[in-house]
Formats: C-alpha cells, sequence, structure tokens
C-alpha cells in the first residue's frame, strides 16, 4: 500500500511539472510518447517537460526501480542520456537538475511532520534538512553527530527512514522500533551510538518506514544520507555542518548574497 500511495504522489507530481512547463500541441507530445515508448520499451515513461533550448524536452522515465531522466530532440527522433548543462559566463549550470529538484520539493511538501524525528533550532527557523538515514550506516551516525550545530545556524533537521537492507533486514526492525517509541529522538540518538533503544510494543509505525523507503527509491536515493533541502537540492554521503550548508546554498553568507541580489 505504500508503494502505491508514493507511485500516486511521485505521477501527480510529474504531471504538475509537465502541465505547467510544456509547450507544444497535445498532438505533439503524444507522437514523442508513442516513438519514445517504441523505440526504448524497457522504460517506463513518467513525464514531459520542456528545456530551455528549442526542441529539446526533458522526459522522467524509469527502468525497474532506477528513474532517469532523458533528453528528447526533433520530435523523439533521437534521444540523449545524461544531465544538460548551461554554459554560463560564470560556469556551467545543471538544467536537468533544476527538474528534479522540482519533483523533490513537491514529494516532500506534503511529509507530514510527525512522520519524521525532527530536531529543530531554538530560534528562527531558516530551512528544514529532510534526511534520508539508516541507523547503522557510518556516515548517518557521523552527521547525527553535526545536527546540533546545523540547529545553531537555524536548520531543521528531519529524519527519515531508509533502512537499506530493506524490509526483512535488522536495520528495519530497528529503525520501525525507533519511529514507534514513545521518546523517537532519543531512541534514534541510542541507535546511532550503536546501542539498542527500548523495544516499542506497536508495529503500527511501520507503514511510515515503508513508505519513506520507497520515497527514497523514487529519489533515486544511492545510499545514504541522503539529504534534501527543502528547495529540492540534494547531496548525498556525509559532509560537516558548514561544508554541508555551503553544498546547499545554505550557508549565511550565501544566503545574504542571494537576498541582496534580488
Amino acid at each position: 500500500m505504500a508503494s502505491r500511495i508514493h507511485i500516486v504522489i511521485y505521477l501527480a507530481a510529474t504531471l504538475l511539472i509537465q502541465d505547467s512547463a510544456m509547450g507544444g500541441t497535445e498532438d505533439d507530445k503524444k507522437a514523442m510518447l508513442e516513438k519514445v515508448r517504441r523505440g526504448l520499451p524497457h522504460l517506463e515513461v513518467k513525464g514531459i517537460a520542456s528545456t530551455p533550448v528549442p526542441g529539446v524536452y526533458v522526459m522522467d522515465t524509469a527502468s525497474g526501480h532506477e528513474s532517469r531522466m532523458i533528453h528528447v530532440l526533433d520530435g523523439g527522433s533521437h534521444v540523449i542520456v545524461g544531465d544538460m548543462y548551461a554554459l554560463r559566463e560564470d560556469g556551467a549550470f545543471n538544467v536537468t537538475e533544476t527538474h528534479r529538484e522540482a519533483q523533490r520539493r513537491i514529494l516532500l511538501r506534503d511529509m507530514a511532520s510527525e512522520d519524521s524525528i525532527a530536531s529543530s533550532p531554538n530560534g528562527a527557523r531558516r530551512s528544514t534538512l529532510f534526511v534520508f538515514v539508516d541507523v547503522d550506516c557510518r556516515f548517518c551516525r557521523e552527521l547525527h553527530q553535526e545536527v546540533e550545530q546545523l540547529n545553531l545556524h537555524g536548520i531543521e533537521v528531519r529524519y527519515l527512514a531508509y533502512p537499506r537492507g530493506g524490509p526483512e533486514s535488522a536495520t528495519w526492525k530497528k529503525m520501525t522500533s525507533a519511529w514507534c517509541s514513545k521518546d523517537r529522538k532519543n531512541a534514534i540518538s541510542r541507535l546511532m551510538r550503536g546501542e539498542l533503544a527500548e523495544r516499542a510494543a506497536a508495529t503500527s509505525c511501520e507503514a511510515t518506514i515503508a513508505a519513506q523507503y520507497e520515497l527514497a527509491i523514487t529519489m533515486n536515493a544511492k545510499g545514504t544520507p541522503l539529504i534534501v533541502s527543502d528547495s529540492g537540492k540534494a547531496v548525498h554521503g556525509f559532509f560537516p555542518a558548514m561544508e554541508l550548508l555551503d553544498r546547499l546554498g545554505l550557508a549565511e553568507d550565501s544566503v545574504s548574497k542571494s537576498a541582496g541580489a534580488n
């Protein structure tokens, strides 16, 4: 059920993006989609959107669990696999990644706060990071030690579950126990330290773990931690707090410069 829910959400997100960005007639779109489906039958085409380059479109596709964006030229006569970059005076800009960011924003927009384990700043919140974690992942444990520093800089951290071993793994059971705990922050902190958390009697939150696991797969999580800002920017792996904020464009000096430019 959780898998179906997230498939529906994902398709809705894709449709919202393509409706707002797609040019051309309905017949043009149908013809292009048909050509791609006929030429690449192993791919499931989820959506299509225009790009800044006339005659070039980006298609969101999937093969099994793997999502991939491809570029379609000349009404479907040619396909290029890979990201499109715009070359500017200040460097290369990944155009394709902006489509991914829009999808991530929509997918996370309706994530109920009670379904995550949150660490919030005492003062004003500048931004929220959604962090897909596995409590047995070394780099997730290292990142956990940076959460307090992130909070001091106005960043809320919301943990989402991605036990990489899947539903039959010991990690899945540990994370279910943490999410079902009456004191979830303490439970996950204990697990991050390699301790055993108190085993919760309830298992009703297992559906939440399953839904977040499927969401991570939908977002092409290659490992943990997968960190996604509320703007849709994403990074994989561990970085110290300040470097992480810099990579996500959330360092306070970067934000000030951006605000001053508007």
